[in-house]
């Protein structure tokens, strides 16, 4: 019912140095609720994860504990 409302997106997870550390497409037909699994390689710290959709761009910091 709500596939309607959720297109194709793309996230993108990057360090503060602007290293992409993570990076994948969903598309609109797949499930609704997304669950990323980062690397266990990926250190603690702060990292930005950019959301980008046909409507435009959101950008959000994230803590890796």
């Amino acid at each position: 019912q709500f596939k309607e409302v959720v297109s194709d997106f793309n996230v993108e997870i990057f360090d503060v140095t602007g290293k992409v550390v993570y990076i994948n497409e969903f598309y609109q037909n797949s499930d609704l609720v997304k669950e990323i699994k980062i690397q266990d390689e990926i250190n603690k710290g702060i990292y930005f994860m950019n959301i980008k959709t046909n409507e435009g761009l959101i950008t959000k910091k994230i803590i890796i504990e």
